[in-house]
């Protein structure tokens, strides 16, 4: 029996994915979110962040270094 993958890379490069929320400091869904992103394979998965946040925060270094972007869109004021 043959078991095709569930996914393959397009011609078009790697599937993408983009995680939204607030700055990448370190506890919650932050720190859950980089042992994923140290383990992605670069030319399967590209991975961003947009975050609610206009100065760095904890992992963004590493963020970058990992390959993935930051898109900063703070929010000015309450949007309610």
């Amino acid at each position: 029996m043959n078991i095709a993958p569930t996914r393959s890379v397009t011609a078009n490069g790697p599937v993408r994915g983009l995680q939204v929320g607030g700055p990448m400091g370190r506890g919650g869904i932050e720190t859950g979110l980089m042992p994923l992103l140290r383990r992605l394979d670069r030319r399967e998965v590209a991975f961003d962040f947009m975050v609610d946040a206009k100065g760095p925060a904890a992992y963004d270094d590493e963020i970058l270094a990992l390959g993935a972007r930051i898109i900063r869109c703070p929010r000015e004021r309450n949007l309610l």
